[in-house]
């Protein structure tokens, strides 16, 4: 594809449309070109073929009404489902909406008019924000949400920015993360369609670009532990193209830092407990370090490199029972090495009690994390009892790297050394990373770090390859008010029910609010009790 016929492809004044379409295992892309009718059923002779015997040879099909796009059912012998509701006659689409015919599944991907001028590719620490809004979202049960990270060739990106800008739907953000590196943010999208997604920008652009993926909350709803996975899987993405193997990636860190004394009598005390062979649990921010210090603590036992280790991401996704069968199986293929738990508290709470009682019997060592603190997990109803007596005398605090000054440059230097060891920084800048408050602890600074080494090019950093202003104490200020305001609002609600006996009408009417505000806000932090409302995973 010439350069030239792509950027009169892209001035066309119209809205672009696509859907996505899932048959199975098989995933691919279809375009809704403007101004055309496109039918969708199992003939050979319609415009989108299904290859499936449930569907009439002709389904259904797409139109174009000025510049709205329209879906007409054509036959009910199999239903059209538009956003799990049948669809009747002919309906509007919106970009993100998810069609059903039989076992076939489509999601509309719908761009805004060029006209309007309105879109643009976001700063980084734009990017961000609206990052920490969506995941923040999903966390709460608001739906996946894709990050992609992007790495072109050089002289490159700013084309596959200008088709992503006008090609995505009006809700999908753009971001400028570094010279050769976009950002995506595609909300309401599943990991199989972002895929999808990328590649028809990829193809549309005929540029041959490096890409990797992180979903929220299934990965994580952390920014920056999505910022990282997704830097990671870039990164692999990028060797599997160069034909390097995994072996040869960069290692992580080969030890752990504890400049300050509140890391060194973390350090000391989780060695105390760990030789104890019972298990123990770190508590701490997201991105403090709890999952390195796991790591470390294992690769540090005597005779641990003929011990296995096996790492549990614990959320409930699904079935409860395949959930507990990848935990119960973790715990026995590690015999008897480390077996860590991540986000212990993610858990169901029946699957907390029948973990809790596996934890007394197990025979390896077990370490378990949360993000959050167990009595206010206790008093919320979000820990089941029997797994909070079983860290309940076994539990250390890792604290934020805001209260271990003495950590931040030796981290800062050893994420230098380990990403790009011929790079270099200057007094400034370190004074700058020194000063920074990092809300988002470790994980930020080593984000930070990486991205500034990109923005270097091969020069020394300094203060202007820290947008921390940008990013930084604005965002941290505005973020740490949000959790503030949160914390007031979720134990108002909390008293309010204990005082009404947890009727929802009089707690309602103690707040000032509505009943239905009060029904979301219970959604919201995780305080309505079941089996009437799934807990979220």
């Amino acid at each position: 594809m010439s350069m030239s016929s792509t950027s009169e492809n892209l001035s066309m004044p119209h809205p672009r449309a696509f859907v996505v379409i899932r048959q199975d295992d098989r995933t691919w892309v279809a375009e809704l070109p403007f101004g055309q009718s496109i039918d969708i059923g199992a003939s050979k002779n319609t415009h989108i073929r299904i290859d499936n015997a449930d569907l009439a040879p002709v389904h259904g099909h797409f139109f174009w009404e000025g510049e709205r796009l329209l879906l007409r059912t054509v036959n009910s012998r199999v239903n059209i489902f538009l956003n799990a509701k049948a669809l009747s006659g002919t309906s509007e689409l919106m970009g993100g909406d998810e069609i059903s015919m039989g076992t076939v599944k489509l999601v509309v991907g719908l761009s805004t008019s060029a006209r309007s001028g309105v879109r643009r590719m976001l700063s980084h620490g734009e990017f961000r924000e609206r990052l920490w809004e969506e995941s923040s979202r999903a966390a709460r049960g608001g739906g996946n949400v894709a990050l992609v990270m992007v790495h072109a060739p050089k002289g490159q990106r700013d084309h596959i920015a200008e088709a992503a800008v006008q090609s995505f739907r009006v809700g999908d953000i753009v971001g400028e993360y570094g010279p050769n590196d976009l950002e995506f943010l595609l909300p309401d999208t599943e990991r199989s369609v972002a895929r999808a997604v990328v590649e028809r920008l990829f193809s549309k652009t005929g540029i041959s670009a490096a890409a990797g993926l992180a979903m929220a909350p299934h990965d994580s709803a952390s920014p920056e532990r999505l910022l990282r996975i997704a830097r990671d899987a870039l990164s692999s993405a990028q060797r599997s193209q160069q034909g390097r193997s995994e072996s040869q990636a960069p290692k992580g860190l080969s030890s752990f830092i504890a400049d300050d004394a509140l890391s060194q009598q973390v350090l000391n005390q989780s060695k105390t407990l760990l030789q104890q062979r019972l298990p123990i649990l770190f508590v701490g921010e997201a991105g403090s370090g709890k999952q390195h210090l796991s790591s470390y603590l294992h690769e540090h036992q005597e005779g641990s490199n003929e011990e296995a280790v096996a790492r549990v991401q614990c959320s409930t996704q699904g079935n409860l029972e395949h959930t507990w069968d990848k935990l119960e199986q973790s715990i026995v293929q590690v015999g008897e090495g480390t077996c860590i738990l991540q986000n212990i508290a993610e858990l169901d709470a029946s699957l907390q009690q029948r973990l809790a009682s596996r934890l007394t019997s197990a025979s390896c060592r077990i370490i378990a994390t949360s993000d959050r603190p167990l009595d206010s997990l206790i008093e919320r109803g979000a820990l089941h009892a029997s797994l909070h007596d079983t860290f309940k005398n076994r539990t250390v605090i890792v604290p934020p790297l805001r209260d271990r000054p003495k950590d931040i440059l030796p981290l800062t230097k050893h994420f230098m050394q380990s990403l790009s060891p011929q790079s270099s920084i200057n007094l400034a800048a370190m004074a700058e990373i020194q000063s920074y408050h990092w809300p988002g602890n470790i994980l930020e600074l080593k984000n930070t770090v990486e991205r500034a080494i990109l923005l270097a090019e091969d020069e020394e950093i300094s203060v202007e390859h820290l947008p921390l202003s940008e990013s930084g104490a604005s965002q941290s200020a505005e973020g740490r008010l949000r959790d503030h305001v949160d914390n007031i609002e979720r134990d108002a609600i909390i008293k309010a029910l204990s005082e009404n006996n947890n009727n929802q009408t009089h707690t309602a009417k103690q707040l000032g609010i509505s009943r239905r505000a009060l029904i979301y806000k219970l959604e919201k932090y995780g305080l309505k009790t079941p089996p009437k409302v799934k807990q979220r995973a």
